[in-house]
């Protein structure tokens, strides 16, 4: 279990303890969010998202905040975590580190052949929205 000391911008901290924490904008996220107990925010939202992983608390929820916001994030564990960036490689954080993140001053623009709709994909990719059917068990089939 992890235990996180986090801000979000000037606001007093507060304490999380978890398997871990995602930080992930709209476009960033979605299906881990998800799985994770977080929301969809529609790709034009100007917000990011704090999600704990598998808390320890009834009480810890999803945390959707201006993406203007820094957030700081300090483990308080007495062993060495593994921070990943966008699932890629690694790094490790040790006790007392500080982890900054702020909105960077560049803006990424996307190409894109098609103009895809976004509630098409979550219907496509992540069966949202689709008639749910149930199908018998084995031992219901014949």
């Amino acid at each position: 279990m992890c235990h996180f000391e986090i801000a979000v911008g000037n606001h007093a901290p507060i304490d999380i303890a978890a398997d871990g924490v995602i930080i992930c904008t709209p476009t960033g996220s979605t299906a881990y969010s998800l799985s994770a107990g977080g929301p969809v925010l529609l790709p034009g939202v100007p917000a990011l998202q704090l999600i704990p992983i598998c808390p320890h608390s009834l009480a810890s929820r999803t945390l959707v905040f201006p993406n203007e916001e820094p957030v700081n994030i300090v483990p308080v564990n007495t062993s060495r975590l593994v921070m990943t960036v966008d699932g890629s490689g690694g790094c490790y954080v040790i006790p007392k580190d500080r982890v900054y993140l702020e909105r960077s001053q560049y803006i990424t623009r996307f190409i894109r052949l098609q103009s895809p709709e976004f509630f098409h994909i979550l219907r496509e990719k992540l069966g949202w929205g689709v008639p749910h059917i149930a199908k018998p068990t084995s031992m219901e089939s014949p």
